[in-house]
């Protein structure tokens, strides 16, 4: 094996890709004498990871979606714990994705290898009992918001705040736009995970073919995630509107995200880390999503917080509308984009929430603060 000082990166998701790109580019240039293993996506394997898994296989979320996939993720975390041993890693580093990250950390943790966590299991919102675990078995936490040291005993875990690493990736948007009636371009982010493409597609296929029914004036542009292809947005099209459908519609590469939300007028956003880029393009937008039932249901029973939305969680009250399971449909969504392209008093209060949001992520740097951490811990 390499003589190089390995670090093994675990991220299992589009956004954890991204981040833990970043990551690799920050430590490469401060120490280029470094290689990476693990688990990632594209971005991540075009800085030259080794990749013994693609995220994409384990990209699923909800209870009754990992049970379905449960010998495979065993099977899983067994041969990275055998490719943890071949290469005598310096440190482990897990990107959220804590059902999985977990375990990994774990079993490094009893390897004796070093174990930095970086972007935090949001225990602030659910399964708060991850914390006696992240205190035993982490060597360092990295927090990507302020609020979260606040839930560990720092006399068990040695922590560092570092901001918010999306605030490296996606450029700052602060301009605001006026939208004439009946007219506009409406960005959709559907998801990265096929699992959420599955529950929210249809719904959105709806949605458009009504919408440009009553306002043919307005475009609908999605972006396509790393782990997404045209062709699974496009298998929930029925075979005879498939023709209308790309006229309404422009399904971008993916790595347009920022560009297409920056260039449209409002915006339907699933839950997730790319709620906070809607904040940070400065686009008005709703929050939508929907599960497996029994997933939704159990959710409800563990999960105790007002919001759902990123962007309302930092708010710490509603700043964007969220239309979650049966409140996500067409009638309400229509209802909703209406107001979020044509309602000028609406666009502005949210203009100016957004404002307030952005202040509290942190500055830009993000992920050379992370990369000196790191390299200064495992010295």
């Amino acid at each position: 094996m390499s003589q190089k000082p390995t670090f093994f990166i675990c991220a299992g998701e589009a956004s954890g890709d991204v981040h833990a790109a970043n990551l690799m580019k920050a430590m490469l240039k401060a120490d280029p004498n470094i290689q990476f293993i693990g688990v990632g996506g594209p971005r991540m394997r075009e800085i030259g990871m080794e990749c013994f898994v693609n995220a994409e296989k384990l990209s699923v979320i909800g209870f009754v979606e990992v049970f379905k996939n449960l010998r495979f993720f065993i099977k899983t975390l067994n041969d990275l714990v055998l490719k943890m041993k071949e290469y005598d890693v310096k440190a482990f580093i897990p990107i959220d994705f804590p059902d999985f990250n977990l375990r990994l950390t774990k079993k490094a943790k009893r390897m004796g290898v070093k174990t930095i966590y970086y972007i935090c299991p949001q225990v602030w919102a659910w399964r708060k009992g991850r914390v006696v675990d992240i205190e035993k078995c982490v060597d360092l936490l990295l927090t990507i918001f302020p609020f979260e040291e606040d839930c560990f005993n720092k006399k068990n875990i040695k922590i560092e705040y570092i901001g918010h690493p999306l605030l490296d990736e996606v450029k700052v948007e602060k301009s605001k736009k006026d939208v004439e009636k009946d007219c506009g371009k409406l960005a959709i982010m559907p998801g990265s995970r096929h699992s959420e493409i599955d529950h929210h597609m249809p719904t959105l296929v709806e949605f458009m073919m009504s919408f440009n029914l009553k306002h043919p004036g307005v475009s609908f542009h999605i972006p396509c995630a790393h782990t997404l292809r045209e062709e699974d947005l496009y298998k929930f099209i029925p075979s005879n509107a498939v023709s209308s459908f790309k006229e309404m519609v422009h399904i971008y590469q993916p790595g347009e995200s920022s560009s297409v939300l920056k260039s449209c007028d409002a915006a339907l956003i699933a839950s997730g880390t790319s709620t906070l880029q809607g904040v940070l393009c400065n686009i008005p937008c709703a929050i939508f999503y929907k599960l497996n039932a029994f997933t939704y249901w159990l959710g409800k029973k563990i999960i105790k917080l007002p919001f759902v939305g990123l962007a309302n969680l930092v708010a710490e009250r509603q700043v964007c509308a969220e239309l979650l399971q049966e409140n996500m449909t067409n009638d309400k969504l229509t209802e909703e984009c209406e107001t979020l392209l044509w309602d000028p008093q609406k666009r502005d209060r949210i203009y100016s929430d957004f404002e307030e949001v952005r202040g509290k992520l942190g500055g830009e740097g993000a992920s050379a603060r992370a990369a000196q951490i790191v390299l200064d811990f495992v010295k």
